[in-house]
Protein backbone atom coordinates (compact mmCIF):
# COMPACT_ATOMS: atom_id res chain seq x y z
CA UNK A 1 0.00 0.00 0.00
CA UNK A 2 2.75 1.99 0.73
CA UNK A 3 4.39 1.45 -2.79
CA UNK A 4 1.22 2.22 -4.36
CA UNK A 5 0.32 5.56 -2.52
CA UNK A 6 3.82 7.31 -2.55
CA UNK A 7 6.56 5.31 -4.51
CA UNK A 8 9.30 4.18 -3.69
CA UNK A 9 10.76 6.94 -2.33
CA UNK A 10 8.23 7.34 0.13
CA UNK A 11 8.77 3.40 1.09
CA UNK A 12 12.47 4.51 1.89
CA UNK A 13 11.22 7.30 4.09
CA UNK A 14 9.56 4.43 6.30
CA UNK A 15 12.26 2.85 6.76
CA UNK A 16 13.68 4.98 9.75
CA UNK A 17 10.48 4.44 11.31
CA UNK A 18 10.56 0.37 11.12
CA UNK A 19 13.80 0.50 12.48
CA UNK A 20 12.89 2.39 15.44
CA UNK A 21 10.01 -0.50 15.88
CA UNK A 22 12.19 -3.54 15.57
CA UNK A 23 14.68 -1.78 18.27
CA UNK A 24 11.34 -1.47 20.37
CA UNK A 25 10.72 -5.23 20.37
CA UNK A 26 11.50 -5.88 23.97
CA UNK A 27 10.20 -5.74 27.68
CA UNK A 28 11.95 -3.36 29.77
CA UNK A 29 10.06 -0.21 28.59
CA UNK A 30 9.82 2.77 31.15
CA UNK A 31 6.06 3.74 31.79
CA UNK A 32 6.29 6.61 29.27
CA UNK A 33 7.92 4.41 26.80
CA UNK A 34 5.25 1.90 26.61
CA UNK A 35 2.75 4.72 26.53
CA UNK A 36 4.54 5.94 23.81
CA UNK A 37 5.06 2.82 21.90
CA UNK A 38 1.33 2.12 21.89
CA UNK A 39 0.30 5.31 20.47
CA UNK A 40 2.86 4.38 17.54
CA UNK A 41 1.52 1.61 17.29
CA UNK A 42 -2.18 2.51 17.59
CA UNK A 43 -1.53 5.29 14.87
CA UNK A 44 0.30 2.56 12.38
CA UNK A 45 -2.96 0.60 12.66
CA UNK A 46 -5.10 3.31 11.97
CA UNK A 47 -3.03 4.95 8.91
CA UNK A 48 -3.40 1.25 7.34
CA UNK A 49 -6.99 2.24 6.40
CA UNK A 50 -7.35 5.91 6.77
CA UNK A 51 -5.09 8.94 6.23
CA UNK A 52 -4.08 10.33 9.27
CA UNK A 53 -0.26 10.78 8.75
CA UNK A 54 -0.87 13.07 5.75
CA UNK A 55 -1.84 15.45 7.89
CA UNK A 56 0.72 17.95 9.35
CA UNK A 57 -1.14 18.34 12.90
CA UNK A 58 -0.85 14.50 12.90
CA UNK A 59 2.15 13.66 12.03
CA UNK A 60 4.21 15.76 14.54
CA UNK A 61 2.72 14.28 17.45
CA UNK A 62 3.34 10.83 15.83
CA UNK A 63 6.73 11.83 15.57
CA UNK A 64 6.91 13.36 19.07
CA UNK A 65 6.18 9.95 20.33
CA UNK A 66 8.36 7.98 18.20
CA UNK A 67 11.41 9.92 19.80
CA UNK A 68 10.13 8.76 23.05
CA UNK A 69 10.00 5.30 22.25
CA UNK A 70 13.00 3.70 24.41
CA UNK A 71 14.96 0.98 21.86
CA UNK A 72 16.57 -2.22 23.29
CA UNK A 73 19.52 -1.58 25.79
CA UNK A 74 18.72 1.70 26.06
CA UNK A 75 21.62 3.82 28.04
CA UNK A 76 20.51 6.67 28.71
CA UNK A 77 22.84 10.02 27.31
CA UNK A 78 25.25 11.51 29.48
CA UNK A 79 25.64 14.86 28.26
CA UNK A 80 29.37 16.09 27.47
CA UNK A 81 29.89 19.83 26.62
CA UNK A 82 31.40 19.87 23.08
CA UNK A 83 34.43 21.45 21.62
CA UNK A 84 33.04 24.29 19.62
CA UNK A 85 34.12 25.72 16.24
CA UNK A 86 32.07 27.38 13.63
CA UNK A 87 33.71 25.30 10.62
CA UNK A 88 33.47 22.04 12.84
CA UNK A 89 31.26 19.12 12.63
CA UNK A 90 29.58 20.67 15.62
CA UNK A 91 29.07 24.20 14.39
CA UNK A 92 27.60 22.61 11.17
CA UNK A 93 25.21 20.52 13.35
CA UNK A 94 23.88 23.45 15.07
CA UNK A 95 23.48 25.70 12.13
CA UNK A 96 21.71 22.75 10.44
CA UNK A 97 19.43 22.19 13.47
CA UNK A 98 19.11 26.39 13.26
CA UNK A 99 17.64 26.47 9.95
CA UNK A 100 15.37 23.59 10.64
CA UNK A 101 13.73 24.87 13.66
CA UNK A 102 13.62 28.43 11.55
CA UNK A 103 12.25 26.96 9.05
CA UNK A 104 9.60 24.54 10.45
CA UNK A 105 8.13 27.63 12.50
CA UNK A 106 7.83 29.53 8.92
CA UNK A 107 6.07 26.51 7.84
CA UNK A 108 3.62 26.16 10.96
CA UNK A 109 2.92 29.53 11.03
CA UNK A 110 2.24 29.62 7.33
CA UNK A 111 0.07 26.80 7.09
CA UNK A 112 -2.20 28.34 10.03
CA UNK A 113 -2.01 31.90 8.08
CA UNK A 114 -3.47 30.53 4.65
CA UNK A 115 -6.24 28.24 6.91
CA UNK A 116 -5.32 25.05 5.55
CA UNK A 117 -6.86 23.74 8.43
CA UNK A 118 -10.68 24.60 7.48
CA UNK A 119 -11.52 21.48 6.06
CA UNK A 120 -14.57 22.42 4.48
CA UNK A 121 -12.03 24.59 1.82
CA UNK A 122 -10.95 21.21 0.43
CA UNK A 123 -14.64 20.59 -0.25
CA UNK A 124 -17.23 23.39 -1.10
CA UNK A 125 -16.74 23.47 -4.73
CA UNK A 126 -17.27 27.39 -6.02
CA UNK A 127 -16.56 26.61 -9.53
CA UNK A 128 -19.51 28.75 -10.92
CA UNK A 129 -18.46 31.73 -8.54
CA UNK A 130 -15.56 32.63 -10.53
CA UNK A 131 -14.98 33.33 -13.73
CA UNK A 132 -11.32 32.86 -15.26
CA UNK A 133 -9.83 36.27 -14.91
CA UNK A 134 -10.53 36.12 -10.87
CA UNK A 135 -8.22 32.64 -10.71
CA UNK A 136 -4.13 32.94 -9.98
CA UNK A 137 -2.13 30.68 -11.46
CA UNK A 138 0.85 31.91 -10.25
CA UNK A 139 2.69 29.73 -7.80
CA UNK A 140 3.03 29.79 -4.29
CA UNK A 141 5.10 28.86 -1.69
CA UNK A 142 7.16 25.99 -1.58
CA UNK A 143 5.55 22.42 -0.41
CA UNK A 144 2.11 23.53 -0.69
CA UNK A 145 1.38 23.08 -3.98
CA UNK A 146 -0.68 20.49 -2.99
CA UNK A 147 -3.09 22.20 -0.52
CA UNK A 148 -3.25 25.28 -3.31
CA UNK A 149 -3.96 23.03 -6.46
CA UNK A 150 -6.56 21.43 -4.81
CA UNK A 151 -8.16 24.83 -3.48
CA UNK A 152 -7.41 26.28 -7.23
CA UNK A 153 -9.41 22.65 -8.39
CA UNK A 154 -12.87 24.07 -6.11
CA UNK A 155 -13.11 27.16 -7.78
CA UNK A 156 -11.76 27.12 -11.78
CA UNK A 157 -14.19 27.77 -13.91
CA UNK A 158 -14.70 24.28 -16.17
CA UNK A 159 -14.70 25.79 -19.66
CA UNK A 160 -12.62 25.83 -22.60
CA UNK A 161 -10.39 28.62 -21.73
CA UNK A 162 -7.00 28.45 -20.50
CA UNK A 163 -7.53 24.92 -20.53
CA UNK A 164 -3.15 24.10 -21.16
CA UNK A 165 -3.42 25.61 -17.62
CA UNK A 166 -6.24 24.10 -15.76
CA UNK A 167 -5.35 20.22 -16.74
CA UNK A 168 -1.98 19.96 -15.35
CA UNK A 169 -3.59 21.19 -12.08
CA UNK A 170 -6.00 18.80 -11.68
CA UNK A 171 -4.17 15.90 -13.16
CA UNK A 172 -1.98 16.79 -9.84
CA UNK A 173 -5.28 16.88 -7.73
CA UNK A 174 -6.72 13.45 -9.09
CA UNK A 175 -3.46 11.96 -7.79
CA UNK A 176 -5.15 12.44 -4.28
CA UNK A 177 -8.45 13.07 -4.88
CA UNK A 178 -10.12 10.99 -7.26
CA UNK A 179 -13.58 12.18 -6.47
CA UNK A 180 -16.12 12.27 -9.12
CA UNK A 181 -16.41 16.08 -9.38
CA UNK A 182 -12.80 16.04 -10.14
CA UNK A 183 -12.85 12.94 -12.74
CA UNK A 184 -15.90 14.68 -14.33
CA UNK A 185 -14.33 18.06 -14.41
CA UNK A 186 -10.60 16.97 -15.82
CA UNK A 187 -12.68 14.44 -18.49
CA UNK A 188 -14.70 18.40 -19.77
CA UNK A 189 -11.44 20.02 -19.97
CA UNK A 190 -10.12 17.10 -21.72
CA UNK A 191 -12.64 17.25 -24.20
CA UNK A 192 -12.28 21.27 -24.53
CA UNK A 193 -8.58 20.03 -25.65
CA UNK A 194 -10.27 17.60 -27.93
CA UNK A 195 -8.85 14.67 -26.39
CA UNK A 196 -12.22 12.86 -26.88
CA UNK A 197 -10.76 8.97 -26.24
CA UNK A 198 -9.16 9.69 -22.57
CA UNK A 199 -11.78 12.35 -21.93
CA UNK A 200 -14.37 9.23 -22.53
CA UNK A 201 -11.92 7.36 -19.99
CA UNK A 202 -12.24 9.92 -17.60
CA UNK A 203 -16.05 9.81 -17.98
CA UNK A 204 -16.64 6.22 -17.14
CA UNK A 205 -14.17 5.88 -14.15
CA UNK A 206 -16.12 8.76 -12.29
CA UNK A 207 -19.09 6.87 -13.25
CA UNK A 208 -18.27 2.99 -11.36
CA UNK A 209 -15.30 5.09 -9.10
CA UNK A 210 -17.76 5.49 -6.31
CA UNK A 211 -19.26 3.85 -3.24
CA UNK A 212 -22.60 3.36 -4.84
CA UNK A 213 -22.82 2.96 -8.21
CA UNK A 214 -26.24 4.83 -8.67
CA UNK A 215 -24.63 7.66 -8.48
CA UNK A 216 -23.54 7.54 -11.95
CA UNK A 217 -27.01 8.59 -12.75
CA UNK A 218 -25.15 12.38 -11.75
CA UNK A 219 -22.96 11.71 -14.20
CA UNK A 220 -25.52 10.72 -16.92
CA UNK A 221 -27.41 13.84 -15.47
CA UNK A 222 -24.27 16.71 -16.03
CA UNK A 223 -23.27 14.49 -19.06
CA UNK A 224 -26.93 15.63 -20.88
CA UNK A 225 -26.70 19.32 -19.74
CA UNK A 226 -23.22 19.73 -21.26
CA UNK A 227 -24.82 17.99 -24.53
CA UNK A 228 -27.22 20.24 -24.60
CA UNK A 229 -25.40 23.54 -23.67
CA UNK A 230 -22.36 22.54 -26.11
CA UNK A 231 -23.59 19.95 -28.39
CA UNK A 232 -20.36 20.69 -30.70
CA UNK A 233 -18.27 19.26 -27.84
CA UNK A 234 -20.16 17.05 -25.32
CA UNK A 235 -23.38 15.49 -27.89
CA UNK A 236 -21.32 12.22 -29.29
CA UNK A 237 -19.55 12.08 -25.54
CA UNK A 238 -22.93 11.79 -24.55
CA UNK A 239 -24.27 9.38 -26.81
CA UNK A 240 -21.15 7.05 -26.05
CA UNK A 241 -22.12 7.07 -22.50
CA UNK A 242 -25.64 6.30 -22.98
CA UNK A 243 -24.80 3.36 -25.14
CA UNK A 244 -22.16 2.04 -22.74
CA UNK A 245 -23.98 2.17 -19.81
CA UNK A 246 -27.09 0.43 -21.53
CA UNK A 247 -24.53 -2.30 -22.44
CA UNK A 248 -23.38 -2.38 -18.72
CA UNK A 249 -25.91 -1.82 -16.95
CA UNK A 250 -25.00 -3.77 -13.43
CA UNK A 251 -22.27 -1.99 -13.51
CA UNK A 252 -22.90 1.30 -14.14
CA UNK A 253 -26.22 1.15 -11.62
CA UNK A 254 -28.56 1.49 -14.02
CA UNK A 255 -32.09 1.48 -13.22
CA UNK A 256 -30.81 0.94 -9.66
CA UNK A 257 -31.99 2.21 -6.80
CA UNK A 258 -29.38 4.08 -4.30
CA UNK A 259 -28.79 2.03 -1.09
CA UNK A 260 -28.51 6.14 0.47
CA UNK A 261 -32.02 7.10 -1.04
Amino acid sequence: MILAEMGLLGALCCLPIVWVLVRAVHFRHSSESAIALAFVIASLLYASVEYPLWYFRYLVIFSVFLTLVEAKNFVPITYKRPSWSIFGTNGILALLSLVLAVGGIFYAYQYYKLDYLNYSRFTTHKNHQFTDNQIDYSKKLFGFSAYDERLLAMKIPINGNDVDKKLPIFADVLNNDSSQFNMLAYAQLLAFKGQKDKAFAYIQASCVMVRDVSFCDNVDSDLSKLAKNNPQVFADLYQRFVAWREQNPEKTGLNIKSEFD
